[in-house]
């Protein structure tokens, strides 16, 4: 269960950053120029409201220069007053529910996500939909979350939305639809995060579901594992892979081969000046398994 809360944050955090994107892809284009600073941009943004009147984008593009210089209060009074000014601001609507989701206010960002599901552009309303499958989620409403990001998918494929839909599944125990829905993906997208994860998932599911483990149970998921390994430079997330693996079907001596392996090639990777920190889980994950194989053997 930590395994899938771990990454339902991480997942989280992702669609959140992904809401943001699509915003910023679909605004207009900033007044600023490349040399300008957000104090600059924003003293120009305001002598432009005073001279020609307030509107719902320019308000918005204040915005996101405070919340640059952060300066949460004024962002998120500049997002709110370009709502109010124009409800159909999309970009203005979509950033202001994203802080009522890190605030908590399920209420608030539902209403200011809804009218969007509906939208008439279909980027509009995948990207209404992944937001919407995110406050459900935030509330363990995850048939609803599900949902919602399966109609986002049908409309525009996303790597996170596919990762994010295969976490709530996971939540919701349906473990190999999850699966299903990331072969479906990995095969439409070809992403590595996705072939990674539906490895993960495969592993998960046999370690959670098995009473006893038998070599074919893991038969697709090593395949892959050891296709990835023959052909990866850097091997040790694959390593662990196949320590977890084969510590499952009882080849103790080889996982720790491979975990040993796999720390060796992370302790050469970890840097004390610019630490990497997808390394230094990774180092931590192969440390603890290796000391619970010990302490079984």
């Amino acid at each position: 269960m930590n395994y899938f809360m771990n990454h339902f944050c991480l997942w989280i955090r992702c669609g959140l950053s992904l809401v943001y994107a699509c915003v910023t892809c679909l605004c207009t284009a900033t007044i600023a120029t490349a040399h300008e600073g957000p104090e600059h941009v924003i003293d120009s943004l305001t002598r432009e409201m005073r001279l020609h009147g307030t509107n719902a984008e320019l308000l918005y593009r204040r915005a996101i220069e405070y919340r640059s210089l952060g300066n949460r209060s004024r962002f998120e009074r500049d997002l709110d007053a370009a709502v109010h000014c124009d409800a159909d601001f999309f970009p203005a609507r979509l950033e202001l529910a994203k802080c009522k989701l890190q605030q908590h206010n399920m209420v608030e960002a539902r209403q200011l996500i809804e009218p969007l599901v509906g939208a008439n552009s279909p980027t509009l309303r995948a990207v209404a939909l992944a937001t919407r499958a995110e406050i459900d989620a935030c509330e363990k409403h995850w048939e609803h979350a599900i949902d919602s990001l399966t109609v986002a998918l049908e409309i525009r494929p996303d790597v996170e939305w596919y990762l994010q839909r295969a976490e709530f599944q996971s939540q919701a125990r349906k473990f190999w639809e999850a699966i299903a829905g990331l072969r479906d993906g990995y095969a439409k997208m070809e992403s590595p995060l996705l072939l990674r994860e539906l490895c993960d998932q495969l592993i998960a599911v046999q370690m959670i579901e098995a009473k006893r483990h038998d070599p074919k149970d893991f038969a697709e998921v090593m395949s892959i594992v050891q296709r990835e390994l023959d052909e990866s430079r850097i091997r040790s997330s694959w390593l662990i892979r196949r320590a977890r693996i084969r510590a499952a079907q009882g080849e103790w001596n080889a996982a720790q081969d491979d975990l040993l392996s796999a720390i060796a090639e992370l302790r050469q990777r970890t840097s004390e000046q610019q630490p990497d920190p997808e390394v230094a889980s990774d180092l931590a994950q192969a440390q603890k398994l290796l000391q619970s194989l010990k302490d079984n053997l």
